[in-house]
Parts: C-alpha cells; structure tokens; sequence
C-alpha cells in the first residue's frame, strides 16, 4: 500500500504541474480522480449503499487501517 500510496502522490503532482503550465481543465480532472481513488484505498470515504431490484439491499462497507 505504501508503494501505490507514493506513486498515486508523484501522479498528483505531475498532474498538477501540468494544470499549472496548461490551464487545461483534463489535468486537475485527473488530480481529482487520483484524490479520490487514494480515499478509497485508505478507507476515508463513508460505507455507500448499493439498492439492487428487488428487496434486496447490499452494503459496501470500505475498511479503514484504523481497525
């Protein structure tokens, strides 16, 4: 996990230097993505519920390193 965690951090900030030199909105569209894919990785999102057809209902529940 600390290996993806520092790559996702040099595409961060690849994607942000590449913002700053362009303006061109694709590049922090991609930061942002990156963002939320490491607070998914590190369990920071809330637990998302999933309704499927039927009566059937489907927790997602992420863990965190905390527990």
């Amino acid at each position: 996990i600390t290996r993806e965690l520092e790559e996702m951090h040099h595409m961060e900030s690849d994607c942000y230097v590449q913002w700053m030199a362009t303006k061109d909105p694709v590049w922090m569209d991609k930061r942002m993505k990156i963002k939320e894919r490491r607070a998914k990785l590190l369990g920071l999102d809330k637990p998302v519920q999933i309704n499927q057809t039927g009566d059937t209902t489907v927790n997602v529940i992420v863990p965190s390193d905390d527990g």
